[in-house]
């Protein structure tokens, strides 16, 4: 297939994709490709590539996936997490495990 060796020459993780594409669609590859390779002609490689990175971590392998995420917007950047008010921060509140032994007790001897 033509189209399928221009989709893996746009390098990235493309290869990768058509890869997993091709093993979990082998009935639909032909129509998989194809409308893969249309969609990346419009777009460009740089905006087809992140559709189809951002898929791939999805693991949504079909082209009306890669479509859907050339049409939407990358992701924001995560919000920073708020600290919780009245609570203490977890390095407060950890300990080591030799604190517990005092409160082990082993009824019989373990053969090591």
């Amino acid at each position: 297939m033509l189209y399928r060796e221009v989709l893996l020459n746009l390098g990235g993780r493309a290869p990768a994709f058509l890869r997993e594409l091709s093993r979990r669609q082998p009935d639909q590859l032909r129509r998989e490709i194809l409308a893969l390779y249309r969609l990346s002609e419009p777009v460009g490689a740089e905006t087809f590539l992140t559709a189809i990175a951002r898929a791939d971590d999805a693991g949504s392998y079909s082209a009306a996936a890669v479509a859907l995420l050339v049409t939407q917007p990358a992701p924001a950047e995560p919000a920073p997490t708020l600290p919780v008010l009245h609570l203490p921060v977890q390095s407060e509140v950890d300990r080591a495990l030799s604190s517990y032994e005092a409160w082990v007790v082993v009824d019989e001897e373990i053969a090591g």
